[in-house]
C-alpha cells in the first residue's frame, strides 16, 4: 500500500511539472522511460485504479506531442530506448494483465513516422505480445496517422490477418492493409500490390467481407463499418 501511495504521489507530481513545463529541459524520451518504468515495478502497482488515472493522464500528455525524438543512443541507466522498450513490451507479454494504459505506452512508439525497428519488434520478435493487446486508452488513431511504406511489414500485417489474429492488433493490420490498397498517396510495386492481393485472397471470408467494408476506428478504438463498399474497393483489392 505504501509503494502505491508514494508512485501515486510522484506521478501526480511529475504529471504537474509536465504541465508547467518544469521538466522541459529533460529530453522528452527520458521523461517517457522515467513513467514507463513504472509498470515494470514489482507487485505491478499499476492496476491501481488510482495509479491507472494519473499514468493515462501523462499517456495523454505524450499523445498530444506532434512527434517525440526517440533516438538517443544512450539514456540514463539505459543502453537505449530500443533496448528498455524490448524489456517493457516482455513485461507486457509476461505480466501486463492486458492492461490497457500500459497497453498505451507498448503502442505509442510504433506509429509508423518512428523507427520500424519498433513495429518489427511487436509484430515479428515478440509477436506472442498481440494477442494481450485487448484494449487501450491510448486510440489507435495515433498509431495509424502515418502511412506504413515497409513492404515487409505490409506482409506481416496481411498475414497476421489471415492467420486469426485478434484484438486491437486485427484492426492495426486491417487499417494498414486496407490503406496499402486503396490510398492513391502509398507507392504501391506490381509485385508488393499482387502479393498483398495473393495473401489476402487466402484469408478466411469473414476478413474478406470485412476489410471491403472497413471505416477505420474511432476514438474509442471502436470499428466503423460502411453500409456496403466504396466504389472500386473490390476490384482494387483483387477480391
Amino acid at each position: 500500500e505504501m509503494v502505491e501511495t508514494d508512485l501515486q504521489t510522484y506521478l501526480r507530481s511529475f504529471r504537474d511539472f509536465l504541465s508547467a513545463g518544469v521538466v522541459d529541459r529533460i529530453p522528452v524520451v527520458e521523461q517517457l522511460v522515467h513513467v514507463m518504468m513504472t509498470f515494470l515495478l514489482p507487485s505491478r502497482p499499476f492496476l491501481n485504479p488510482q495509479t491507472a488515472a494519473i499514468s493515462g493522464d501523462i499517456l495523454s500528455h505524450f499523445a498530444a506531442l506532434p512527434t517525440i525524438d526517440l533516438s538517443p543512443s544512450h539514456l540514463p541507466g539505459q543502453a537505449s530506448f530500443y533496448d528498455f522498450y524490448n524489456s517493457f513490451v516482455e513485461g507486457f507479454a509476461a505480466e501486463g494483465y492486458c492492461d490497457p494504459v500500459y497497453a498505451g505506452f507498448l503502442l505509442l512508439p510504433t506509429r509508423c513516422n518512428y523507427a520500424l525497428s519498433y513495429r518489427r519488434l511487436l509484430w515479428v520478435e515478440r509477436v506472442e505480445t498481440l494477442r494481450f493487446l485487448r484494449s487501450s486508452t491510448l486510440p489507435l488513431n495515433y498509431t495509424l496517422s502515418a502511412i506504413e511504406t515497409d513492404a515487409d511489414m505490409m506482409t506481416v500485417y496481411v498475414t497476421s490477418l489471415k492467420n486469426g489474429i485478434s484484438g486491437l492488433g486485427k484492426w492495426v493490420a486491417m487499417h494498414h492493409v486496407v490503406r496499402f490498397l486503396t490510398d492513391e498517396r502509398v507507392k504501391k510495386g506490381d509485385g508488393l500490390l499482387d502479393m498483398i492481393r495473393g495473401w489476402l485472397a487466402l484469408c478466411p471470408d469473414q476478413i474478406k467481407d470485412e476489410v471491403l467494408v472497413w471505416g477505420g476506428v474511432d476514438e474509442r478504438n471502436e470499428v466503423r463499418w460502411l453500409e456496403k463498399p466504396p466504389p472500386g474497393r473490390r476490384e482494387m483489392m483483387g477480391l
